[in-house]
């Protein structure tokens, strides 16, 4: 019996993140064009935290963006403290249709993100 994908996305809601893990893997190397699947990743980030669905974000890079969802990925970019999750984010919304990049250029340009360090003091960069 295979299970159908419709089925399988609500995992990545999962509490176990080997769970999360293979299902984002299962999705991304389907190049899914689904625009639910980052919405949930962005739950999953809530729930559980971004250092707990690290492999999921590297992973969601190919996941199809909404404009909700995009929105979704800027607010988090100038939230985290890490620079491998900032890395993970930033990748997916370089991989954005360019309509939808067009869309929220300003957005883009006003999100700032605080994560180079220089003798403990942060320093701002935008994307």
């Amino acid at each position: 019996m295979m299970v159908r994908p419709t089925n399988l996305k609500q995992f990545l809601l999962h509490e176990d993140h080997w769970v999360r893990d293979f299902v984002a893997a299962y999705f991304s190397d389907s190049w899914s064009r689904d625009q639910d699947l980052m919405r949930l990743v962005l739950k999953a980030c809530e729930a559980y935290g971004e250092d707990e669905n690290s492999y999921v974000l590297a992973r969601a890079s190919r996941f199809a963006l909404a404009s909700d969802s995009l929105l979704g990925v800027l607010e988090r970019l100038t939230k985290t403290k890490s620079q491998k999750i900032a890395f993970h984010l930033n990748k997916i919304v370089s991989r954005a249709p360019v309509q939808l990049l067009l869309a929220h250029e300003t957005d883009i340009l006003d999100t700032p993100i605080d994560l180079c360090r220089n003798n403990g003091k942060a320093l701002s960069v935008s994307v």
